[in-house]
């Protein structure tokens, strides 16, 4: 059952919220290298400051990958270099005091990620992804909703630490428009990590497989009206694609601001969490019986059931309840996998729903071969 954080605990997140991406990044100086002065003594005997970064490539940069560097950037009399280094510094010091807060708030029991997972989500941040390019789905964004809804939610709920829950639940992002720049930044993230291509391998990847770890997914609507389309939707860079997926439209619309508690707190954007509960309701009812099918739907019930308990307890329950309707009303073929998971709900969340259901279901119209025939008829 889901407990409330404390004041002081909810209002460490919101500040952290409402501080979101700004100065944690410098795509010219990564913040885990630094700046070294030196000092040279010209023709002249005129002595003059200049400076160099320091830093370290990535393991998938090739043989080099993961070794030290060097870089001379510039005299550090020269005003733009000296405000690369106080911005280059300013980037330190909020990391810093970001991630005290991150380790208080994982320390008063809330979620932290795997740290290859919690790179893959400062990566796509990185690059440009959130708040308005993607939205972060599944497991990973599950891990945020405890901050959002001032509550402390279940960690098994939240974590990928399972290779079978990985492939049943992969670090998904869904993509609303094309990566700028692309996604280099991901390949340092684990030298295992490689794209696996899609349906069609002349489009570009859609899932990109790190052993023993996860999958990232990447998933978009159905395009050009087509609702039930599978066709892959390339992004114009890196040759990269996104798979389309049913429910997409209604899981992401309207989506919600969160931070992934790694590091010193990564911005993402998320489904609501009452949008989140329904969509998980539905994919349970459609669930089939193979193995991964079979940890989808104790996944999806589960975190479907907190997500419900949560909402009621700070006070959303109509929240929960619109959603459930406009979910019901925007798809009839929906309505039996609702109906499916509410009996498979257990006795306290099921109640909050299925007086809605009933009420919804009593404005079905009636077959006419139901109806009550008069007696002209």
């Amino acid at each position: 059952m889901p407990q409330p954080l404390s004041l002081a605990q909810h209002t460490l997140f919101a500040e952290l919220l409402d501080q979101g991406l700004e100065d944690l990044f410098d795509p010219d100086f990564p913040e885990n290298g630094s700046f070294l002065v030196r000092r040279r003594t010209n023709r002249a005997g005129a002595i003059r400051s200049y400076a160099y970064y320091q830093g370290y490539r990535p393991a998938a940069e090739g043989r080099d990958g993961g070794r030290r560097y060097s870089c001379y950037v510039g005299p550090t009399d020269d005003p733009a270099i000296g405000e690369q280094i106080a911005r280059f510094k300013r980037i330190k010091a909020v990391r810093a005091e970001r991630s005290s807060t991150v380790d208080a708030l994982v320390g008063a029991g809330l979620p932290r990620p795997l740290a290859t997972i919690g790179r893959m989500v400062e990566e796509l941040a990185k690059a440009g992804l959130f708040p308005s390019r993607a939205v972060l789905i599944g497991a990973a964004a599950y891990q945020t909703y405890s901050g959002v809804l001032g509550v402390r939610l279940s960690k098994a709920l939240s974590t990928i630490n399972d290779d079978s829950v990985a492939r049943a639940n992969p670090i998904a992002v869904y993509l609303k428009d094309p990566v700028p720049g692309g996604l280099d930044g991901l390949y340092g993230v684990g030298p295992s990590l490689a794209p696996a291509m899609g349906i069609t391998d002349d489009v570009g990847a859609t899932r990109f497989p790190s052993k023993g770890l996860f999958h990232l997914g990447l998933l978009t609507a159905p395009h050009d009206g087509d609702r039930h389309s599978s066709k892959l939707v390339a992004t114009l860079e890196q040759r990269i694609a996104a798979q389309p997926a049913q429910l997409l439209d209604f899981l992401t619309d309207q989506p919600v601001r969160s931070i992934v508690l790694y590091g010193p707190g990564i911005a993402v954007t998320i489904p609501s969490p009452e949008r989140y509960a329904v969509h998980a309701l539905i994919v349970h009812g459609q669930q089939g019986t193979g193995v991964d099918d079979q940890v989808r739907t104790t996944s999806n019930l589960a975190q479907a059931t907190e997500l419900i308990e949560a909402l009621d307890l700070v006070g959303r329950r109509s929240a929960i309840e619109r959603m459930f309707a406009e979910a019901w009303e925007r798809e009839p073929n929906w309505r039996t996998h609702l109906l499916d998971s509410l009996s498979a709900l257990p006795e306290a969340p099921g109640t909050i729903l299925k007086a809605r259901a009933t009420e919804l279901r009593a404005r079905l119209p009636v077959p006419p071969s139901l109806r009550p025939r008069t007696p002209s008829q």
